[in-house]
C-alpha cells in the first residue's frame, strides 16, 4: 500500500477493509480487538495491502489507551521499540497522548519514556467506573518529544 502519511483516501480505504485471513478473516480491520493487533505488530504487518508505512515526522496526534503496560508489551524492549517507532513518526509539534491504570503501569515506564525523549506535558487523573466493577483511578498522561513542561490536574 502505498504511503499514508498524507492521503486521507489511503487511510479512509484501510477502515473498509476486511482482514483477509486467519482467525479474524472478513472482520473489518479497524474492529480487529486490541491484543490481536498488538500481537500482530509484535509479529510483523505483511507487507502488501495491509502495510501502512507512515513517514518520519508525519503524525500530529499518537494515541495509546490502556496499552503501554506488560499485558501487552511484556518485555521493556518491546515497549522501547514501541516508543521509538512513536517518536521517529511524530512531527516536531506532535504529541503522544495515553492512558494507564496506576495498579497497572511498571515501574520504569517512566525512565522508559525518558530515555526516548518524551516529557510530560500535562497529566490528568479521574475515576472511572464500568459495569460490574469498582471505581477505578485512571491517568491520562500527554507528552511532547524533548520538552519539561508539567501541569497536573
Amino acid at each position: 500500500m502505498e504511503d499514508a502519511t498524507l492521503d486521507p483516501a489511503v487511510l479512509l480505504k484501510f477502515t473498509k477493509t476486511r482482514m483477509p485471513f486467519g482467525k479474524y478473516k472478513g472482520r473489518l480491520l479497524i474492529d480487529l480487538p486490541k491484543p490481536y493487533v498488538i500481537w500482530f505488530a509484535n509479529k510483523g504487518f505483511p507487507d502488501g495491502e495491509l502495510a501502512i508505512k507512515l513517514g518520519d515526522e508525519s503524525v500530529d496526534v499518537v494515541l495509546l489507551f490502556d496499552v503501554f503496560h506488560s499485558f501487552y508489551f511484556p518485555q521493556a524492549g518491546d515497549r522501547s521499540t514501541l516508543l521509538g517507532e512513536i517518536s521517529r513518526i511524530m512531527k516536531p509539534s506532535a504529541f503522544l497522548s495515553m492512558s494507564v491504570w496506576p495498579n497497572l503501569i511498571e515501574t520504569e515506564t517512566e525512565d522508559e519514556l525518558t530515555n526516548a525523549n518524551f516529557r510530560l506535558e500535562k497529566e490528568v487523573s479521574k475515576t472511572l467506573t464500568s459495569d460490574n466493577m469498582d471505581p477505578e483511578r485512571v491517568k491520562f498522561l500527554n507528552f511532547r518529544k524533548g520538552q519539561r513542561n508539567i501541569s497536573k490536574h
